[in-house]
């Protein structure tokens, strides 16, 4: 194609300014098309060769690993084919098959075209265009692969029109026809190579079979992440302000730079629904889209709907207990103080019955982890925002010569399904509902569930696994075996509760505020990605647990950091035992691990980073995926009568010698 360019141009100019330096320049630069002089930079930046170089090796094994597992084992091709087979195995990994187009873009049209062309200071670099925004396959074809797309146009399609037939359809017939044969040779020379050589089906198979040689890389920094975050964080003293903003991820779908974020995320879950349909058609002969998973989940939704109502009742209770405590405080010194203790004492009771009488119905009523998660989850939150109104409006009350506050129902209510919890009078709003975009919300928190009902199915094994003995290589085996679903899960609760229900709950309320997070996939640390994951629980720790440690009981920062990461532990251990039924104080040692990790460990602002960060945090995702599932089947199958306090401690997947002990 460039001796063809070549040829062409200089065919049509004369060999005026011809030299051997500039053909050889233009067989390396990065472009189909011949010029005597193209734009150059300055200076070569050795720093982003080396990154191109690491993104071609990455993107380079990122394409081995989807072919291996696309491709089906060599027994099976000399075997005879039925339709549907066929079609099971077209449809069974399109996952991988999306992931090696992406990694072949990333390779092929952006790591070496910016490789040779820094190497080369060659300065029109742009080799593709916003391919991911189209809405048609003809678009598509225009803006993915420039290079390839200037040189038809200037080589066959005008060339065609001016010397052969000026038909603008016949022309682009034979632009299309060009293309498609030039492609059909390559795969064809690719695939008749691959098909001759014996060796590389074997080493194939090996690597699809093998998984005693997968790794797992087992971290225990959450706890790390807690504590450099409150470091950061909490060192300065600030009021949290509300303004009108909207979340990040709605800003950058309604930027069409760059929404393929949310497409990708669209891409995934419909590449998704064709495996898993696939997959019960040729097994089940019927498809059913995890809706059984689902169903089995939400089996006692109406008596979870029930505990959330009493929850919220007991929380508007709270209001008139307020009210009351506030109103009738006019006794003497040593009355009122024996009534403010009285008061004290009735909140921190109420705090503990509804966390006890929350874990007891969870367990009384059986609730499956979903049901039971989503009354575990909300009967915190109910808590968070009763502690953040009674904080707030206390300080008002206990001034001496003070009237007594005034507060309105209506305004507390407003903030029992504000989707904040920080307590303030008036937030800001907006002036009316975007009912399209509650819709949407609406869209992807369903899409959301669905996606974890094809995680379970395809991630967990099947319970009766649990009867064999786990060796220790088969349980590093398995955890490997989650990752890629542990990504899926950890972007799923990011998508579902803190930007799907928060800006459903914000748009229906018309509430103006909703920065719930920020770009915590830029985190170059632990400390950052903690700090913009979940803003709104973060400002809660900051209120109420952080600074009240501080100004109220020890005037130590460390000590206070302390006291902020272990309420967070025990909440999310709290929460994994009403989900499970069990205590096992996974997140409570990785906390205290971290704690002591984090006054040594730190990290640069560079990329590898931000790529060792996230790796780490997708891990740990699929850690707690694989142990608390195997926890869950391991109950389900030897369920514990009258456990002692270290059989509820330990889990039951030791106790229960389904898996194997090690010295």
């Amino acid at each position: 194609m460039k001796v063809h360019a070549f040829v062409r141009t200089k065919t049509s100019e004369g060999p005026f300014g011809l030299s051997f330096s500039k053909y050889l320049y233009f067989l390396f630069a990065p472009t189909l098309i011949y010029r005597d002089a193209y734009p150059r930079t300055n200076t070569i930046n050795w720093k982003f060769v080396i990154q191109c170089l690491l993104e071609c090796i990455a993107s380079f094994f990122a394409l081995t690993f989807c072919v291996v597992n696309c491709f089906p084992s060599p027994e099976r091709w000399a075997q005879k084919y039925t339709v549907s087979e066929i079609l099971y195995e077209i449809a069974v990994d399109p996952i991988y098959a999306a992931m090696g187009v992406m990694a072949m873009f990333l390779l092929v049209l952006h790591s070496v075209q910016n490789l040779f062309a820094e190497i080369l200071q060659f300065g029109d670099r742009l080799f593709y265009l916003d391919w991911w925004n189209e809405y048609s396959l003809h678009g598509w074809l225009v803006k993915w692969n420039k290079i390839v797309q200037d040189w038809l146009y200037y080589y066959v399609y005008r060339d065609f029109k001016e010397h052969i037939c000026d038909d603008g359809f016949l022309a682009k017939l034979t632009v299309f026809l060009v293309s498609f044969a030039v492609h059909e040779w390559i795969i064809y020379c690719c695939v008749e190579s691959y098909a001759e050589n014996d060796k590389i089906n074997n080493v194939l198979y090996k690597v699809r079979n093998t998984g005693q040689e997968k790794s797992s890389l087992v971290t225990l920094l959450q706890t790390n992440l807690i504590f450099q975050f409150v470091a950061k964080m909490y060192n300065k003293t600030h009021e949290k302000k509300f303004v009108l903003r909207n979340s990040l991820l709605t800003d950058i779908v309604e930027n069409p730079q760059t929404r393929y974020v949310y497409n990708v995320y669209v891409i995934v879950f419909t590449l998704l629904c064709v495996q898993n349909a696939a997959i019960q058609y040729v097994k089940k002969g019927s498809v059913k889209l995890g809706l059984d998973t689902i169903t089995i989940g939400f089996a006692k939704f109406d008596k979870a709907v029930l505990v959330w109502l009493c929850c919220l009742g007991s929380t508007c209770g709270t209001f008139f207990c307020f009210q009351i405590w506030a109103k009738f405080r006019i006794f003497t010194s040593r009355v009122r103080k024996m009534w403010d203790w009285f008061w004290t004492t009735c909140l921190l009771s109420y705090y503990f019955y509804v966390l006890k009488l929350t874990s007891t119905a969870t367990e009384y009523f059986g609730f499956n982890p979903p049901c039971a998660a989503l009354v575990t989850l909300e009967s915190v939150r109910l808590l968070m925002k009763v502690h953040s109104f009674v904080r707030n409006k206390a300080p008002a009350v206990l001034q001496p010569l003070e009237t007594s506050p005034i507060v309105k129902f209506s305004d507390f209510f407003y903030f029992v399904f504000a989707p904040t919890l920080i307590y303030r009078d008036n937030y800001p709003r907006t002036n009316k509902i975007n009912w399209k975009f509650v819709c949407r919300c609406f869209l992807e928190c369903t899409s959301v569930l669905f996606t974890y009902s094809f995680v379970l199915e395809a991630a967990y094994p099947s319970p009766e696994r649990l009867v064999q003995k786990y060796t220790l290589s088969e349980l590093v085996m398995t955890i490997a075996e989650v990752v890629p679903y542990g990504v899926l899960v950890i972007l799923g609760n990011f998508v579902l509760i803190l930007h799907s229900v928060q800006n459903l709950f914000a748009e229906i309320t018309r509430f103006g505020d909703r920065l719930f997070y920020s770009d915590w996939w830029n985190a170059h640390s632990f400390v950052t990605w903690l700090a913009k994951w979940n803003l709104l629980v973060r400002d809660w720790f900051y209120y109420y647990v952080y600074r009240d440690f501080k100004q109220h009981i020890y005037d130590s920062t460390s000590v206070a950091m302390f006291g902020v990461l272990l309420v967070s532990s025990v909440a999310h251990d709290y929460a994994m035992f009403c989900c499970f039924h069990r205590s096992s104080p996974l997140l409570v040692l990785i906390t205290l691990f971290g704690f002591f990790l984090s006054f040594w460990c730190n990290f640069g602002k560079n990329m590898f980073s931000n790529v060792f960060v996230m790796c780490c945090v997708f891990i740990w995702g699929s850690l707690v995926l694989t142990l608390y599932g195997l926890e869950y089947y391991a109950l389900t199958k030897y369920p514990l009568t009258n456990p002692t306090f270290f059989e509820i401690l330990v889990p039951r997947i030791v106790t229960c010698d389904c898996l194997l002990k090690f010295n």
